[in-house]
C-alpha cells in the first residue's frame, strides 16, 4: 500500500515537472516571437524613416507632410530624439501645421480653403526648409540598428 502511493507521487511529480517544463518551453517559444516582431518594427520604422528623409531631401515628399511623418516615426522608435538639437524643426513643423485638416478632411474642404492652408504651408515651408533637409540628412546617418539610442 504505501509503495502504491509513492509511486502514486511520483507519478503526480513526474506529470507536474513535465507541465512546468512544456509551460517554460512555450513562454519561451512567445519571448522569441515577440522579440522577432520587435525587431522586424524596429527595420520596418528606420526604412520608413530613411525612406522619407530621402524624400524630403529630393523634394519627391513635401517639407510639410514629411515633417508629420516622420514625427510620428520617431515617436514610435525613439521618442528621446525629437529633443534633439538638429530634429526639433520636426516637432515646430509639426506644431505649425497641426491645425490644416488631413485626409478625408483635406478632400472635403473647399478650393479656396485648400489654397489658404497651402500658402500657410508654403510659407513655413520656406522658413524652416533648409533645417528640415538638416534634419533628414541626420537621420539618414543615424544609427537606429544599435541598440542604446
Amino acid at each position: 500500500m504505501f509503495l502504491l502511493v509513492i509511486l502514486g507521487l511520483l507519478f503526480f511529480i513526474i506529470k507536474q515537472l513535465r507541465s512546468e517544463k512544456e509551460r517554460k518551453e512555450r513562454i519561451q517559444d512567445e519571448l522569441v516571437k515577440a522579440e522577432e516582431a520587435a525587431r522586424k518594427h524596429k527595420a520596418y520604422l528606420t526604412e520608413s524613416i530613411q525612406i522619407i528623409s530621402k524624400g524630403v531631401l529630393e523634394e519627391q515628399c513635401g517639407i510639410t507632410e514629411g515633417c508629420i511623418r516622420l514625427k510620428v516615426l520617431i515617436e514610435n522608435i525613439a521618442p528621446h530624439l525629437l529633443q534633439h538639437a538638429e530634429l526639433k524643426v520636426i516637432q515646430l513643423m509639426f506644431d505649425k501645421t497641426s491645425h490644416i485638416p488631413l485626409l478625408d478632411d483635406w478632400k472635403a474642404l473647399s478650393s479656396l480653403e485648400k489654397d489658404k492652408f497651402l500658402a500657410e504651408m508654403s510659407e513655413v515651408e520656406k522658413i524652416y526648409k533648409s533645417d528640415v533637409q538638416s534634419a533628414a540628412h541626420f537621420l539618414l546617418q543615424y544609427p537606429f540598428n544599435q541598440t542604446q539610442q
